[in-house]
């Protein structure tokens, strides 16, 4: 199946090098060792956000996994859409990703043209730690289970399938 085909991209956004900054780095390469269904594609977008917008904009739907700092404890984990996200990059007054542009923004840029995905869904997860180092905090990667859990579920709804893994 080519990248064209794929319905469901699922894009890990981050930097490796801060912790849990790094964090959709981490759910994206626990999913490539666990495997995912035939047509969903798993993009490390690590901070190439322009990279990897269009990576995603042939398929219908592209879920996005990233930091997000909505004020709660280490490891919560927040989903919501592409709209509700404002242009000044918060959501609900709290900011909806931890860089400066985010892989949402730059899609959003690219729909200016008519090239962006009919749906886009964020699966946020709250830092515990930005510093630097490459290991996820310890209250986060405490917490991966129930997130690798959450972007499991999603996967199935997005992409209608009921495997979770080939």
């Amino acid at each position: 199946m080519t990248q064209a085909e794929k319905k469901l991209a699922v894009a890990g956004v981050g930097n490796l090098l801060m912790r849990d900054e790094g964090v959709g780095i981490h759910v994206i390469r626990r999913l490539e060792r666990e495997g995912v269904p035939e047509d969903v594609i798993l993009i490390d977008a690590g901070v190439a956000i322009l990279d990897a917008a269009w990576q995603v904009e042939k398929c219908e739907r592209v879920l996005i996994i990233d930091a997000t700092d909505g004020g709660e404890e280490p490891g919560a984990v927040y989903r919501y859409k592409l709209e509700d996200i404002g242009a000044d990059g918060f959501r609900n007054g709290y900011l909806a990703g931890t860089h400066q542009i985010g892989l949402a923004e730059a899609l959003r840029m690219n729909g200016l043209s008519g090239t962006i995905p009919a749906d886009i869904t964020v699966i946020g997860i709250q830092p515990g730690s930005v510093d630097y180092g490459t290991e996820l905090s310890p209250e986060v990667e405490a917490k991966m289970d129930i997130i690798m859990s959450v972007v499991r579920e999603e996967i199935e709804r997005l992409s209608g399938n009921t495997d979770a893994a080939e």
